[in-house]
């Protein structure tokens, strides 16, 4: 069982062996696994020189390497402090390193330290699960939904959904409808009829699947600053527990749904997902519904047309057909759009209607989907959290326990409360993976390694599998990539897409009404699933905060934001009143090195315009999985901060081009009043081994057709792999 790259799970058949990934159940580095469980400190990850783990020194004999070996370059402040103590103690020592006892030292310590957090974590697990081992399962999501459905979910609440989904989704194609509605040797001398067959729109059965878009995630503003006199700030807020709040208080389906395709009851009344054509009003702040692109990325627009086309610096010209937007939605969403923000339906094609919902309520005692397993592994994160600072009599303790019963109806003993991490850590990570599952593809490419040939050439052309490719490990191995075809593909009756298409639109909906609608137009900086950053002046409140279960909690502990910029969604930088920088890259770890490279006024220079040059962050050592050759080894690498511009139009990407004329000719149309600086900027990338020039930037890619390429995703290809591209879309 693989995901990419990285293996999940190994089976040895006939033997009963299984290799699980432990970083499925415990996603964390390993020098935090020490602090997370509170082990002492003997018992935590050593310290190793891995850039000096190199062929010529295996058998190195000696003086304990330079600090910079142990990428020294890469720590925090409090981590060199602890390292300095620890490396001034071996060179007083006069310690002699000698590099393969050494290395074999900190691999057996590395797996002590794996074993005992695993153990740990087991342990509480079983305890709160009717002894139920996680490790018999591959990933920590699947035992958590094993747990679910034995000890916490009441039974006949949710339904198998078919393969083929309700009503024979995707097995009737445009041509088989065609062909049974008129077949061409009786129809062709009908006058009209394939002028009224090219007339009939053909809307294909919805997959619920497309109605998931996960959290909402927008750059409202690309920079802002506050001065340090006007008492101003920008706050960050964000949910506690933002996804196993609406498990716990939201209502879900129940059973299954009834689907409409006419006589729809009305708006007010669905319950579900639907499918239909939606008008969206032309004076919406912020927009409620999200809306799928070609490319798959998700967008937030008032004009379905102005987005495809990239029109961002003009007022939108296009008619109501034009702005219309046709996808599939959860109906709480689209009755909020059409309520609130004035939106108006203008065809409905289905309707995946509940009769029949499912909803925690703590004054009936009627259960949920989830408020069992929600409320025992909260009771266990708060009780092994401790008491918080200033409760300290008894008096106190026994109120902060009233309090938590008040809340959520959970009963908690003031000699319970006792700070312990391992369960702690346990109990954070369950409660937050109970619905995930329920959204696992069926689809999945599987691998086998086949010793037999006639079981590889069974995968390879038999009529149950699609293969998708095949790789020869030795002359006796050969690893086989396939999927099963749907006529034997298995159900699984762990899945529901609809559980998670409600728990990601109750989350988006609470985040919608509760911040983004209740700031005011142009303080809204930056949303992120479960936050939200905006500008409040001096005589200004705050949104409302609390200390319980899906309540807004500041992330700025006190200090004032006073700057903030932001290169695309996930990758910001926040300026506070001490100085503190907090940095946010997607794929680029915000260590000290990569600080001081990718800081604030990089990233303000890049979206001046006064910098158009990439910021090359590196990490000496990262670890590449080579599956062709099934090898894990380390080498240097280099990730790129990009510059991102909503307002973008063009992107020149580039490998090692021979020819700049054409660039240079491109670069004087674009820019006829700057064509000097355009030319320093290209000789300052072309030097580069892999340089790229960004030009207010969207990636354009050569090997995508003309009318799709506005509609590629940033995010989503490698700059390094791309070839010279001189042709530029207006």
């Amino acid at each position: 069982m693989q995901n990419g790259s990285s293996l999940i799970m190994l089976s040895i058949r006939g033997i009963g062996v299984r290799f699980i990934d432990s970083f499925s159940f415990l996603p964390r580095a390993l020098k935090l696994l020490g602090d997370d469980f509170k082990l002492p400190q003997e018992e935590r990850e050593g310290y190793f020189p891995h850039l000096f783990n190199t062929l010529e020194n295996q058998e190195y004999s000696g003086r304990i390497p330079e600090r910079h070996y142990f990428g020294y370059s890469q720590l925090h402040d409090n981590e060199k402090k602890a390292f300095d103590a620890w490396y001034e103690e071996q060179v007083q020592s006069n310690v002699v390193w000698h590099s393969r006892t050494e290395i074999i030292k900190y691999c057996q310590q590395d797996t002590r330290v794996l074993a005992r957090c695993l153990n740990i974590f087991r342990r509480n697990f079983a305890e709160k699960c009717d002894e139920l081992d996680c490790f018999e399962f591959p990933t920590m999501a699947s035992a958590a939904i094993t747990a679910l459905q034995a000890k916490f979910l009441p039974e006949n609440t949710i339904g198998i959904v078919p393969l083929e989904g309700y009503g024979g989704r995707g097995f009737h194609s445009k041509v088989r409808l065609e062909y049974l509605a008129c077949d061409t040797s009786s129809c062709g001398s009908v006058n009209g009829s394939e002028e009224v067959l090219r007339n009939i729109a053909f809307v294909p059965r919805a997959d619920p699947r497309t109605a998931l878009f996960g959290g909402r995630v927008e750059v409202f503003y690309l920079k802002k600053e506050v001065s340090l006199d006007s008492g101003d700030t920008m706050e960050h807020d964000d949910y506690q527990s933002l996804y196993p709040s609406v498990n716990l208080e939201g209502a879900y389906g129940h059973g299954h749904p009834k689907v409409f395709y006419c006589n729809f009851p009305p708006v007010e009344n669905w319950f579900g997902v639907v499918h239909c054509i939606i008008l969206p009003s032309q004076n919406c702040y912020v927009p409620p519904l999200p809306y799928r692109l070609p490319s798959n990325s998700i967008v937030y627009t008032l004009c379905r047309t102005c987005v495809l086309v990239r029109n961002l610096n003009t007022p939108c010209s296009h008619n109501d057909d034009e702005r219309a937007l046709t996808g599939m939605w959860g109906c709480e969403e689209v009755q909020v759009a059409v309520k609130d923000a004035r939106y108006t339906i203008v065809t409905v094609y289905e309707l995946h209607h509940f009769e029949k919902t499912i909803q925690f309520n703590r004054q009936t005692g009627q259960r949920g989907l989830f408020d069992g397993a929600v409320r025992t592994f909260a009771k266990d994160k708060i009780v092994a959290s401790g008491f918080p600072a200033g409760v300290e009599t008894q008096a106190d303790k026994q109120r902060y326990c009233n309090r938590w019963h008040d809340f959520l109806d959970i009963t908690i003993s003031p000699h319970e409360v006792e700070e312990n991490p391992g369960k702690r850590f346990c109990a954070k990570i369950a409660i937050n993976l109970l619905w995930g599952r329920f959204v696992m593809r069926d689809d999945y490419d599987q691998a086998e390694y086949c010793q037999r040939y006639s079981r590889c050439l069974e995968l390879m052309v038999g009529n149950n599998y699609q293969p998708e490719s095949v790789l020869f490990v030795t002359n006796q191995v050969a690893e086989v990539i396939y999927q099963e075809s749907k006529e034997v593909a298995r159900q699984n009756v762990k899945t529901n897409i609809y559980i998670g298409i409600r728990t990601t639109e109750m989350a988006r909906l609470k985040l919608l009404r509760e911040c983004l609608w209740e700031i005011q137009p142009g303080k809204l900086m930056y949303c992120d699933t479960d936050s939200a950053l905006y500008v409040r002046e001096a005589d200004e409140s705050p949104l409302p905060r609390g200390e319980y279960l899906g309540q807004l909690s500041s992330e700025n502990k006190g200090k004032r934001c006073l700057k903030f910029a932001a290169l695309g969604r996930k990758t910001y930088i926040k300026v506070m009143d001490d100085g503190e920088t907090q940095l946010k890259a997607k794929g680029i770890t915000p260590n000290p090195y990569n600080k001081t490279l990718l800081n604030y006024d990089t990233i303000k220079g890049m979206l001046d315009g006064t910098d158009w040059f990439s910021v090359d962050t590196e990490n000496p050592a990262a670890f590449i999985r080579d599956m062709k050759n099934i090898k894990v080894r380390t080498k240097p690498m280099k990730r790129v901060a990009r510059e991102i511009r909503l307002n973008a139009k063009y992107i020149i990407v580039f490998r090692g081009a021979s020819d700049s004329e054409p660039l240079l000719h491109l670069g004087h149309q674009l820019f006829p009043r700057r064509p000097k600086y355009f030319e320093e900027a290209v000789d300052y990338c072309m030097a580069k081994d892999n340089g790229y020039l960004i030009i207010n930037g969207y990636l354009i890619h050569p090997n995508i057709a003309d009318d799709e390429r506005l509609m590629t995703d940033i995010f989503g290809e490698n700059p390094y792999k791309s070839t010279v591209v001189f042709k530029a879309i207006n």
